[in-house]
């Protein structure tokens, strides 16, 4: 069997992506919605970094990208929504038996306000934090508590969270380990992370 060449490999994953994408939505991606997909990629080429401990993958930006403002095709987020609900959904018989009812939990980038939901669903007591304008006020009209700030930002009110989810956010954060260490010293006592 012949060894596949670096870039037909590379041609192959692009195109594996492509047909996950469009599996997806329904149909091929257009403009728009290729910043929340495909095209997220901040504006150009940039080199990927691996943490040699972790093996976190990140981007290597020379400029730092500004989520607080990306505009959001709401047709795509609400088309969207549903497909996320259900992925979370999927996840209950994993997580839903690690908190007791009534858990405070915090999820940080909480975007659409999915997790929010169905964490709300299993019974806890869910805020989603997220800087993003337009999908915090999505997460909102679908009925979840979101706060337009950082983690670096948040201080909890009455209690401390029982549990903080990060599902889907490291690219976007300059220094994981510092929100990780941030996150780990809010927690309860016993907290999950």
């Amino acid at each position: 069997m012949p060894v596949e060449s670096r870039p037909a490999r590379i041609e192959r994953e692009n195109e594996i992506r492509e047909s996950c994408v469009t599996e997806r939505l329904g149909h091929r991606a257009e403009d728009p919605e290729n910043m929340d997909l495909t095209k997220f990629m901040h504006g150009g080429p940039g080199r990927l970094l691996r943490c040699s401990c972790c093996g976190l993958l990140s981007r290597d930006e020379e400029t730092q990208a500004d989520y607080e403002d990306d505009l959001y095709d709401p047709a795509l987020m609400k088309h969207l929504y549903p497909r996320y609900v259900r992925a979370f959904e999927q996840k209950r018989r994993l997580y839903r038996p690690l908190l007791r009812a009534n858990a405070e939990v915090l999820e940080v980038g909480s975007h659409l306000g999915a997790f929010l939901q169905t964490a709300e669903e299993w019974g806890w007591r869910p805020t989603g934090l997220d800087i993003g304008a337009a999908t915090s006020e999505f997460a909102r009209r679908q009925g979840g508590t979101v706060k337009r700030i950082s983690l670096e930002d948040y201080s909890p009110r009455l209690r401390r969270p029982e549990a903080i989810f990060i599902w889907n956010c490291f690219e976007q954060v300059e220094d994981p380990g510092a929100m990780l260490r941030r996150a780990r010293g809010m927690l309860d006592r016993h907290g999950l992370l």
